[in-house]
């Protein structure tokens, strides 16, 4: 009897101890838990970037720099939803849902964000799962760039002008050579054939030949240019027209082969469109012509809804997407940063694969 009273103290004493153990623990633990969180606070404060922490969408936590790009104090930004904060199409590209606890890779995303007074700002936003209070939650950092995003607004008008300035000058030039150069030399082989069929005297007649041979053969280059320049079968017709004239210009030019697919839907294009959309065609053509290798190129024209696609795919050797990124970021493939900038500028992107 008294074995099973010494027992049942020991196992009592014991079950004490353990839970002073497990309290002692938990305490450290606690202490901590509160170290690290009063040193996050700390850098936090001190960030000129927004940080927020937010559970199920709603914000538990923000810095200062939250404060300063939003316009809202701390305490009116604790509590409210994130969604709030951003620019409405933009909010599907963040989600209202926390992400994965233990997934420790962080996303990444450029949002607008609307601040108190209504403005919008660009940030470049990254954000992934932490635990906060010992609960599952988000730890998002946003970076202000909107003044990077303004250049490239900027960047992408002056691009854009550039190239329609351009065209107006090969219009401009196109005309001058077909109004001036192209009628004058026209007018000068109408005066050479009244003199041939005069029957000028033998020494006469053979160098006037040549010199109208000289005079036919510029009209001819002249035409050629004038075309080069500025095509008018992209003004009088269409830009699927247009993009077959070119497509016969390179084969006449360079041998190669081409096979056009339109899907004969009407594209209604502004003028700008149009000259944009060729040139970048012919940027396209000519990286062929350089780089690829190519015997056979194939471009297909189609309409999805108010999408204008055109898609040029080639025989050639093939290239690492990403090489020519990264050669791009550098300096180097100017012509397709130029092709992307323009057509930026009408809402359209392009999709370059090896």
């Amino acid at each position: 009897m008294l074995g099973h009273r010494f027992l049942a103290e020991l196992r009592e004493c014991a079950i004490v101890a353990l839970a002073g153990v497990l309290l002692a623990r938990k305490r450290k633990h606690d202490l901590e838990l509160r170290k690290r969180e009063a040193q996050f606070r700390a850098v936090a404060e001190m960030s000129p970037s927004a940080i927020l922490i937010y559970q199920r969408g709603k914000i538990v936590f923000a810095n200062p720099g939250a404060e300063t790009l939003t316009g809202y104090a701390v305490g009116e930004l604790v509590g409210r939803s994130v969604a709030e904060l951003l620019h409405p199409e933009d909010r599907a590209g963040l989600g209202a849902q926390d992400p994965v606890p233990g997934d420790e890779t962080p996303a990444r995303g450029e949002f607008r964000v609307l601040t108190r007074s209504g403005a919008e700002r660009w940030v470049d936003y990254r954000w992934g799962a932490i635990r906060f209070q010992g609960e599952p939650a988000t730890l998002g950092t946003a970076f202000d760039i909107s003044d990077r995003k303004r250049s490239e607004e900027q960047l992408r008008l002056l691009t854009t002008e550039l190239t329609l300035t351009e065209e107006r000058e090969r219009r401009r030039m196109a005309t001058f050579l077909h109004d001036v150069i192209g009628q004058t030399l026209a007018l000068c082989r109408i005066k050479i054939r009244g003199l041939e069929k005069a029957e000028p005297p033998a020494p006469v007649a053979g160098p006037l030949g040549e010199v109208r041979e000289l005079v036919d053969l510029s009209i001819r280059n002249t035409r050629s240019l004038t075309f080069e320049l500025c095509p008018p079968i992209l003004y009088e017709l269409s830009f699927e027209a247009a993009i077959g004239w070119l497509a016969e210009e390179f084969h006449r030019q360079h041998g190669l082969a081409f096979d056009i697919r339109d899907d004969a839907q009407s594209k209604p294009l502004t003028e700008e469109m149009r000259i944009i959309l060729f040139q970048a065609v012919r940027e396209v053509f000519v990286n062929v012509i350089k780089h690829a290798g190519a015997t056979r190129v194939e471009v297909t024209i189609a309409r999805d809804g108010g999408t204008i696609r055109v898609s040029v795919n080639d025989d050639g050797a093939g290239f690492d997407p990403q090489t020519l990124a990264r050669a791009g970021s550098v300096g180097g493939g100017f012509g397709l940063f130029n092709v992307r900038e323009r057509l930026k500028y009408l809402g359209g992107v392009i999709d370059v694969g090896g």
